[in-house]
């Protein structure tokens, strides 16, 4: 500046003048800006305090009209947008009164900022007093050099604006700096602004929050406790911290401990409090429509009487008619909850009370279930007998269903044995038959033939006027031998029928010999079959009597059980009105008596049980009255530190009076957070005891409303197992008749099933059995019996009768079997010879055409000779011939003719 100030500088217009004037302008406005900003700085660092915020709002709203002061160079402040900012800044520091704990984080971090704004503000001022005496100083030698014959004014404001009209580069420098720490302070501001606006959303999220945790108590306890724990690191009191720590520990494991003691009481012990809970009712009530009440405040009377909450902070006796409550209110509450550990062991000593009682009944009914459980087991064991009797019975009249089965299926097989016999019968008689009439025949042939070598010697001499006969004859011959052919094959052919029927007639027969081995068996395993049953009969017939005796015997003890039932059940309802003569343990009573009368089958495990909890509740008892005798000296500590701090502030509440402004509001605003938690655990506490109040009257109505329900359960399930116990002793009784009608049924159709035998082997037996009237199987056993065994003997004689004639038929028609092999051996040598026979004769017709062909060559020879020779006359010829032919015949029937031995032994075999 002082190397421009010795520059020579040129004149401006009218223009650079009117720049300058507002830019002095201007330059005043800000000096007085800042002046006020400087003021409101001061303030702010004398007050620390929530209400600073105010201030810093307000601060903030100038800044902000400040800038619009400075941006469209106007020349006057506005005041009142710096009273409708304050106001707003006002309510809004009002709203971020409750949440104290942002507002002061918020405000140390505003006043860092205005410390800094402050220093630029400063240097600012500092830089434009520098410059206007440069200016001033540059002007004036100016104004000595151009008109030493003008005096310096007095008037600053003309001769500025006369040295500006003269000074255009004074006016870009200033312009600049001016323009560049106008953008300075604007970003300065604009920064301010942000963080205005960041810690305006961190209070209101506070604020939100902190309404959350008031509307909802009971699930704001732990942001309330991290709260706490944020004020208290924040006025470094740690030992603070780690008492409230162990406070809600402590009061975690009383809750804990009180509501598993709560849960375990109202399942097991809660009914014997009825009367004392029907005492304490209408205070419980009140209690609870306070508390209630209370959770029920609306909002704005929360805000309004936190508001005159912190109206009443500010002043020192409102701060110790609150410690001094405080500590009533502590007391007060170990006074509870002394009295509640008191009565919990009153409770205790009746619960003891009740154990007691409840044992003896529980031995009572262990009795009785005893006694129940063995009639069952007798009645079962009956039952099983029973069972096995009928099983029993079952599989006898099996045996002898089947045992009659396979005697119809015996008489099936001999009646079809019976008639394959007769059809072999009827077969071998046309054999025989059929084999006579071949034999007629053959002895026919023969005794033909025989005729025939008698007159052989008459056709001899007939035999050369019969040559045209001969070959007639030889035709019928040929014929003859086709028949004989056809006729062997027949009888081959029967003969290979005949074997395969008598292999097939042997296979029968072999057939047969086992069948009658295993009908053997069958038999005599009936028999002894018979005799088990004829005594399994008498057996049974004990059994049943026995049985009988047993069924009464059971049905007296079912009886016994019933009336002794009945007893029980009175002895049930005395002492169910002994029980209500004892209001406190009525319902009790009554529930356990339901439950071991539903569930006797698991009486022994659920007795474990309940020592179990019984054990594990006074182990709880204890576990609870040492966390109580802990948390109670625990308290009494905390009481005291509690009084030595209060004692320590009250010390230094009086040394600090000199100090008042500063430190006794800081006091307060600690000692407020450290009560306002404080309240609040205590509010917590008191809101635990009503829902422990509310949980209680619920389980009073749950325990009416099961015993209700027991009631009638216990009605429903003793008439539901009477009327089962009948139904299931007429089921019983009914099946016993069905069993017995099974079994005479059963008997019934074996009866039937022999008498029937006996009627089928009678109509075909030689003897056949003698029926008398028919007499049913329930009329008279001895006699049935009787008239059993006498048809079983009948059957065992006609089986061996019919056996004896078996064998016979088999004798014989082994005997017919060997007579007609012997018959096919003879009849195949002869069909043998025949063969031979017909071979020759086959030869010899060949050799007769040889002949003849020789013959009707002699003839043709002697023809010519008779032409030749004279003398010899026709008659000596055809005798040549004729003896010719005769020699020719006689060879022939002495091939053919048979033995005299031979036809004398076939005769003599088919004669017998």
């Amino acid at each position: 500046m002082s190397s421009s100030s010795k520059r020579q500088l040129p004149n401006v217009n009218l223009e650079s003048t009117e720049k300058i004037r507002h830019l002095n302008t201007a330059l005043i406005n800000t000096e007085n800006n800042l002046r006020h900003a400087q003021q409101n700085f001061e303030l702010l660092k004398q007050i620390q305090q929530p209400a600073s915020t105010s201030l810093l709002d307000t601060f903030r709203n100038n800044g902000t009209t400040n800038d619009g002061v400075l941006t469209s160079n106007d020349s006057h402040f506005d005041h009142e947008s710096v009273a409708t900012s304050s106001r707003r800044a006002s309510s809004s520091s009002h709203q971020r009164s409750s949440s104290s704990k942002g507002v002061r984080f918020n405000d140390d971090v505003h006043g860092r900022s205005l410390q800094n704004l402050n220093q630029d503000i400063q240097s600012l001022s500092t830089e434009h007093g520098r410059l206007k005496h440069e200016l001033s100083k540059a002007t004036s030698s100016k104004h000595q050099r151009e008109a030493p014959h003008i005096h310096d004014s007095d008037d600053e404001e003309v001769n500025d604006s006369f040295l500006a009209r003269n000074d255009p580069l004074v006016e870009e420098i200033v312009q600049s700096r001016l323009d560049r720490r106008l953008q300075e302070i604007e970003r300065e501001i604009k920064r301010d602004k942000d963080q205005q606006q960041q810690g305006d959303v961190r209070a209101l999220v506070n604020e939100l929050q902190l309404q959350r945790k008031l509307t909802t108590p009971t699930l704001n306890e732990e942001d309330k406790i991290f709260q706490a724990r944020l004020l208290l690191a924040e006025s470094n009191k740690q030992m603070y911290e780690s008492q409230l720590l162990s406070t809600k520990r402590q009061l975690e494991e009383s809750e804990l401990n009180k509501t598993l003691l709560a849960q375990q009481v109202t399942q097991l012990k809660d009914q014997l409090m009825k009367s004392e809970f029907d005492r304490d009712k209408y205070p419980r009530d009140d209690e609870l429509l306070l508390a209630t009440d209370r959770r029920r405040r609306t909002e704005p009377d929360r805000q309004h009487d936190f508001l005159l909450q912190q109206q009443m902070m500010f002043s020192k006796s409102a701060t110790l008619n609150e410690l001094v409550t405080f500590k009533k209110e502590l007391e007060k509450s170990e006074r509870q909850r002394e009295q509640l550990s008191d009565h919990l062991e009153i409770l205790v000593k009746k619960c003891d009370e009740k154990d007691k009682l409840v044992a003896k009944t529980l031995l009572e009914l262990k009795e009785i279930t005893d006694n129940c459980d063995t009639f069952e087991r007798q009645n079962t064991k009956l039952q099983r007998d029973l069972t096995l009797a009928l099983e029993k019975l079952e599989e006898m009249t099996q045996e002898a269903e089947r045992y009659a089965q396979e005697s119809v299926d015996c008489q099936k097989q001999l009646a079809d044995s019976e008639q394959k016999r007769d059809e072999f019968k009827i077969q071998a008689q046309e054999t025989v038959k059929q084999w006579k009439a071949k034999v007629k025949k053959l002895e026919k042939d023969v005794d033909r033939h025989k005729f025939g070598s008698t007159q052989v010697l008459e056709r001899n001499e007939q035999l050369v006027k019969d040559m045209e006969t001969t070959k007639t004859q030889n035709i019928s011959l040929r014929e003859q031998v086709a028949k004989l052919e056809f006729d062997l094959n027949e009888a081959q052919a029967t003969q290979n029928r005949l074997e395969e029927h008598f292999k097939r007639n042997e296979n029968d027969a072999n057939q047969f010999r086992i069948l009658r081995s295993s009908h053997e068996t069958e038999i005599s395993t009936f028999k002894s079959t018979i005799n088990e049953l004829e005594h399994q009969l008498s057996t049974y017939r004990q059994r049943h009597s026995q049985l009988e005796k047993e069924k009464q015997h059971s049905q007296q003890l079912l009886q016994d059980e019933l009336n002794h039932r009945s007893n029980l059940e009175s002895k049930l309802k005395q002492a169910e009105q002994d029980i209500e003569a004892m209001n406190t343990s009525r319902s009790q009573f009554q529930q356990h008596i339901i439950e071991l009368e539903n569930e006797r089958m698991d009486f022994l495990q659920k007795i474990k049980e309940v020592e179990f909890e019984r054990d594990s509740l006074s182990i709880q008892y204890h576990s609870i009255s040492k966390t109580l005798n802990d948390e109670k000296t625990k308290f009494q500590t905390k009481l005291a530190s509690i009084e030595s701090d209060y004692d320590e502030l009250k010390r230094k509440l009086d040394t600090s009076k000199m100090e008042y402004t500063r430190g006794m509001k800081s006091f307060q605003v600690e000692y407020e957070n450290k009560i306002e938690t404080l309240k609040l655990q205590l509010s917590d506490e008191k809101a635990r005891i009503g829902i422990y109040q509310r949980h209680e009257s619920e389980n009073k109505k749950d325990l009416e409303r099961l015993q209700e329900k027991a009631m009638k359960y216990e009605d429903e399930a003793t008439q539901a197992q009477i009327t089962k116990l009948t139904v299931e002793a007429a089921n019983e009784k009914n099946q016993n008749i069905r069993k017995e009608k099974d079994y005479q049924h059963s008997l019934h159709t074996v009866y039937n099933d022999i008498t029937y035998c006996t009627e089928c082997l009678s109509t075909d037996s030689d003897e056949p059995f003698i029926i008398d009237s028919p007499s049913g199987i329930r009329d008279d056993v001895e006699t049935w019996l009787t008239k059993v065994k006498a048809r079983l003997a009948w059957l065992k004689q006609e089986l061996e009768i019919r056996q004896q004639h078996e064998n016979k038929l088999r004798h014989d028609l082994n005997n017919a079997l060997l007579d007609g092999e012997a018959d096919r051996k003879y009849f195949a040598a002869e069909l043998a010879k025949r063969e031979v026979i017909i071979d020759d004769l086959a030869r010899e017709k060949h050799n007769q055409k040889d002949f003849e062909r020789e013959a009707s060559d002699r003839m043709r020879v002697l023809q010519s000779q008779l032409s030749r020779v004279e003398g010899h006359s026709l008659k000596e010829l055809e005798r040549a011939k004729q003896l010719q032919n005769n020699d020719l015949q006689i060879e022939y029937d002495k091939r053919r003719a048979l033995t005299e031995d031979e036809k004398d032994r076939i005769n003599d075999r088919y004669r017998q």
